[in-house]
């Protein structure tokens, strides 16, 4: 066994001092059993507070009869009094900082169930201690050691052998070991946590198995070399389509590998969802083509994409999230379809140098600043001005709006009302 400090990262920082603001607030569907705080959904339980003082804890298998299958987000965070926590075979998903700033843990032993860890579970655990395998830590049950990786032994490897018998993959297992270059899981490996290679800089090559059930929608943000996702030809779940990592029915297209240098990329027919950071940080594309197929675009999916200029939206598109082009700087103009239906906060924020930009009929919903600091836009047309109205969170203040002068709609989305709900009658 091996005794390591857990990596800081501002990212958990923040995290942590929101947890301690809101540690003290329950849901109304929150109930109790014990030391235990927990909801109920389709006859399973998930833990969401231990409230107690014990130093050795065994999670219970059931309580009231149903299953413990979750343990949800930071459930242990701040607990210090706790040295040791076994988990039952029953519980499949652990939450994200989960044990955070317990200063007196040391052992954790999982059940044999567990198929599911999220980011960072120790963080702030200085006694926590691993199973050391090659160059990485790990916990797991009596009977498998090596079931959860954890972390990297130090965040200068440049490789990482993971071992053989590894199930879950801990979210934020990698992150920022800058110098890693290609990951090879273990055919076994069902899940891979969301930020596990986090500003992997140098990463160029990931092999999946025919195993990966799960994959966090977070797993390769600041991966900026990345070049190739390789996945098993048996696995039913996802496939690569030259290099990108897509669901296996082609559907949702999870992560562009954007450390390839091809300047323009036509999203595959029959693709329906660009999935949320799918494109964040794509430093050589100019121009993106959207099939007709596709329906959605996620949070953040053309995030920090600079050289992007041109982007044909096609047919059948409905919606855009929140800051889906966020620091694009090369847009200089943009035509949201008739088809788009909602359009989510801070969609081109911090596009610098966008100068007009067209609002499609189809458009019912504008949430707020979808123009942040957008201070070149001159000119928003919308195709259909009529009925629009602008009102504050839970319509405190509202009153209708007259949207027939492009130039006026630019001041009032880029200042004036930047910060108000736009709705249409």
């Amino acid at each position: 066994m091996k005794k390591i400090r857990s990596a800081v990262s501002f990212l958990l920082t923040v995290i942590l001092c929101a947890l301690t603001f809101s540690s003290c607030f329950y849901g109304d569907s929150e109930l109790r059993s014990g030391d235990y705080r927990y909801t109920v959904e389709n006859g399973e339980v998930t833990i969401t507070q231990y409230v107690g003082k014990d130093s050795e804890i065994t999670v219970p298998e059931s309580i009231n009869g149903m299953p413990v299958v979750a343990i949800a987000g930071s459930a242990f965070h701040n607990c210090d009094s706790i040295r040791s926590v076994t988990f039952p075979d029953s519980v499949v998903s652990i939450g994200y900082l989960v044990f955070s700033k317990c200063d007196a843990l040391e052992q954790v032993t999982l059940g044999r169930g567990v198929r599911e860890i999220d980011f960072s579970p120790f963080s702030f655990c200085e006694k926590m201690t691993y199973h050391e395998y090659e160059n990485g830590y790990y916990i797991g049950s009596d009977e498998n050691p090596y079931l959860a990786l954890v972390s990297a032994v130090s965040k200068d490897i440049e490789t990482i052998t993971v071992h053989p018998d590894t199930v879950v993959v801990c979210g934020s297992s990698l992150a920022r070991c800058f110098k890693l270059r290609e990951v090879t899981f273990p055919s076994g490996v069902v899940s891979i946590g969301d930020f596990t290679f986090n500003h992997c800089s140098s990463l160029e090559t990931v092999y999946l198995p025919e195993s990966v059930e799960s994959i966090g929608g977070l797993v390769f943000i600041g991966c900026d070399s990345l070049m190739n996702i390789v996945v098993s030809d048996e696995n039913s779940h996802f496939k690569s389509v030259d290099g990108s990592l897509f669901s296996r029915d082609g559907t949702r297209l999870i992560r562009y590998t954007v450390g390839q240098e091809n300047s323009s990329y036509r999203v595959p027919n029959g693709t329906v969802s660009i999935e949320s950071y799918a494109f964040e940080n794509a430093k050589h594309l100019t121009e993106v083509v959207l099939a007709d197929s596709v329906e959605v675009i996620g949070h953040s999916a053309f995030l920090h994409c600079k050289k992007l200029r041109t982007i044909d939206f096609g047919n059948s598109l409905k919606s855009i999230g929140g800051q889906a082009f966020g620091f694009c700087d090369s847009l200089t103009q943009i035509t949201i379809p008739d088809s788009v239906e909602v359009l989510s906060y801070s969609i081109f924020s911090s596009c610098k140098n966008l100068e007009t930009a067209v609002i499609g009929s189809g458009v019912t919903s504008i949430d707020t600043e979808i123009f942040s600091d957008c201070n070149a836009l001159r000119e928003v047309t919308f195709r259909d001005p009529e009925g629009w109205r602008i009102k504050t969170m839970y319509a405190l203040f509202s009153k209708k709006i007259d949207l027939s002068d492009p130039k006026q709609n630019a001041e009032y989305l880029v200042d004036e009302y930047s910060h108000y709900y736009w709705l249409k009658d």
